[in-house]
């Protein structure tokens, strides 16, 4: 399971264009890109931050007692069987 997790957390990095695959000495490796730090950077920008207290302050005002996590994995799983891509 974890493992299952891990490789699809790559594919979604690696798809974003954050991570990729380098060939070293060591065999096979992933790496962040140049764009890696910079997503990071905007992850921790007060911005972020304004965005993700006022995402939550809705949730809890409009959608009381919902799991959003669950809500998120419904919208996904959804977009997920309707493009038929995983």
């Amino acid at each position: 399971m974890k493992r299952a997790v891990l490789e699809q957390a790559l594919l979604v990095l690696i798809r974003a264009g954050l991570a990729g695959v380098v060939d070293r000495r060591e065999g096979l490796m992933y790496a962040a890109t140049d764009q890696g730090p910079v997503f990071v950077d905007v992850l921790e920008a007060p911005y972020a931050g304004f965005l993700r207290e006022r995402a939550e302050w809705v949730v809890h005002h409009y959608f009381p007692g919902v799991d959003t996590r669950v809500a998120t994995r419904q919208i996904v799983n959804r977009a997920t069987a309707e493009t038929g891509h995983e």
